[in-house]
Parts: structure tokens; sequence; C-alpha cells
């Protein structure tokens, strides 16, 4: 029996490149879009296609901040709104990473193997709120700046998440999908006096605390749909706020005022307000601009019509016999056995597919 593996299918198909050429594509809409604000209310990040781009307010043409490759997502504006911090897996994991608003060279804040995501900067920018798998499951951590130091907030066997600064510094609400009481939790910056704020039905995600600390938004994704809620603190009451019929994605809402709001839902960035005559939401009109090199080749014809005999170049699980007379495997759905020198022996033959 003759056995011929292939390895290196790519390098044949790379030796068969002709050329490259350049495709130009102008993308106005996006899929899991998360979007932050500046504290002045002037730009607007968002993640698309892995890169974090920046764009004024009102919207329109936008600026790559973050390398292509980079899978930038989830940014945050620090506190003087010079920098921007993000998830990235730039080197084979989540970390965090920072770059300058204005564009400039990225810096890595997180290291190691765990990850950390959902960034969040404290109001004095001295600290960011993540979610981090380092103590086994999702926890809230809080990290300098700088990378240096990392406290831990929250303990437990359930994933807590979505982490989210009060105003004032003092607490950090997120979500929790602990089975004694799903929902939106909050817990103080020295890690004590955790508390549930509201019991949620679905998964929580998205946490965004008000300005004025009176609301926290946040998104519940259950089997039939995925909701924007605000949740009003002093009476642990929490509404709907999305229409049933947007597609909301489940990420942090960023606050313009204390009833003012952006949310990404329906491949687009909203703008909308709170208020019992709830509005219908606003587009804000986004264009970016990304190239892709698009290798040209000899593509490989394939036929599948024709019934000639052909060799089998996959096979699947080979157990070698006790006494190494031959092996047994699966190709083409059925059991063979195999001994040197002679053709293989087909075990199964029917319907099943058998591997």
């Amino acid at each position: 029996m003759r056995i011929r593996v292939c390895i290196g299918v790519w390098l044949a198909a790379a030796a068969a490149v002709i050329s490259v050429h350049a495709a130009t594509l102008t993308l106005t809409e996006g899929t899991n879009i998360a979007a932050a604000l500046s504290p002045d209310g002037k730009t607007i990040a968002f993640d698309l296609q892995g890169t974090i781009w920046t764009m004024p307010i009102a919207g329109g043409a936008v600026a790559a901040i973050t390398d292509p490759l980079a899978d930038a997502r989830q940014p945050a504006f620090s506190p003087d709104g010079t920098t921007i911090a993000y998830q990235s897996f730039n080197d084979g994991g989540w970390h965090i990473w920072s770059s300058p608003a204005a564009g400039g060279d990225a810096k890595q804040i997180t290291a190691g193997g765990f990850d950390e995501r959902e960034p969040s900067y404290s109001p004095d920018g001295r600290w960011i709120a993540v979610s981090s798998d380092r103590s086994g499951n999702y926890d809230i951590w809080v990290i300098s700046a700088d990378g240096a130091d990392a406290r831990q907030l929250t303990t437990g066997s359930a994933n807590q998440h979505s982490p989210t600064w009060s105003p004032d510094g003092k607490r950090i609400a997120y979500a929790s999908d602990r089975a004694e009481g799903n929902g939106v939790y909050t817990i103080s910056f020295e890690g004590v006096g955790e508390r549930l704020l509201a019991p949620v039905e679905g998964a929580v995600s998205g946490v965004s605390w008000s300005p004025d600390r009176v609301h926290v938004l946040f998104v519940a994704t259950t089997r039939d749909r995925s909701a924007l809620h605000a949740l009003d603190i002093s009476t642990g009451v929490a509404r709907q706020v999305s229409d049933n019929s947007e597609d909301i994605f489940g990420f942090r809402a960023a606050w313009l005022s204390p009833s003012e709001y952006l949310y990404a839902a329906d491949a687009a960035i909203k703008r909308t307000r709170l208020g019992d005559d709830q509005p219908i939401a606003r587009r804000i009109p986004f264009s970016a601009t990304v190239t892709l090199d698009r290798p040209t080749y000899a593509r490989k014809s394939f036929d599948f019509t024709s019934r000639e005999p052909r060799p089998v170049k996959g096979i699947r699980g080979p157990v070698l016999a006790p006494d190494g007379s031959g092996v047994a495997f699966a190709a083409l759905g059925d059991i063979w056995i195999g001994v040197p020198g002679q053709p293989a022996t087909k075990l199964t033959d029917d319907a099943a597919l058998v591997f």
C-alpha cells in the first residue's frame, strides 16, 4: 500500500501567482460596530473590518488610526481625548492597546497568555477597567493606563464583563451571567460593595453609565431579538428604548448628554435620546475606503463529472494492526484495511458515512 501525503497546498498556489492587483472599496455600513465618543463630543471612534476609525460627530469621511491587520475592536477614549484604547488580537491574543486619537504609533498595554477585552477609562485617566480571564473565567479587573499594575475586582465562577465607570470614578457597572442573578451589577473601585442593579432576561452586554449617574444603558439579547434598555438606577426599573425591528449590536452606547446617546444597530451608527416620546433614531453616515490586495493566479480546474478512477488523497484516523501487518483507516465515508504491496480492502460499503 502506498500512502501519499499532500502538504503545502497554499505554497503551490502561491507559486502560481502571476500578479497582484489592488481593489478599492468604499464601506458605508458594517456589522457588529462598537462606537465611542470623544469627551468634547466632536469625534466618533468606531471599529470596522478590524480597524479603528475616527470621524466628526456629524459623520462623513473617516480616518484609520490602527493597522488593518491589528484586528482592533471596541474603542474607548481617554478622558483628555488624546488617546483611544481598544482590544486587539495583534500578538495572537486579545490584549489592550492604545493609539493617539490623531493617529500614530500603537502602544501595547497588556500582554501574556490571558485575554483582556472591553476597555473603559476611569474618569481621571489613571485606570482602565477590562474583562479578563486571568483568574480562570472572565472577571472585572482594573489595569493602570501604562499596564504596570493590575487589580482584580470581581470573583466567582460566572463571567463578568462589559465594564463601565460611574462618572465620579467610584464604582464600575458590568454584566454578569451568574445563575443566581443574571443582570447588571456594580462594584466599588476597591472591589467591595458588589450589588445587583437589575435582573435581566437574556444575555447582557454593552453596559454604559449616563453622565448624570441616573441611567445605565445595556443590551439584552434573547432568542427572539437584541434590544437596548435604559435602567433607572434609583428605581431598578429597566425599559426597552430600541425598536423591535432594530438589530442592536451588543456594545456600549456613547453618551452625548444625560439624555442623548449614540448606539450601533442595523449596520449603522445611530443618534437618539431618552424620553417619554422616544424619537426615531437618526443615522450618522460614514464613508470608509479600504484597499484589498487581490492575487491573480491560475486557478485549479475541478472535474466533478468524470467517472475515471482517481487516487484518494485524504485518509482519516489510521490505526496500525497489533502485529504491524496492516493499517485500518477511514476514506470516502468507509473503513478500509491496507496491507503493504496490495490494494486496500473496503470493510464497509453502504449509505452510512463511517469515519
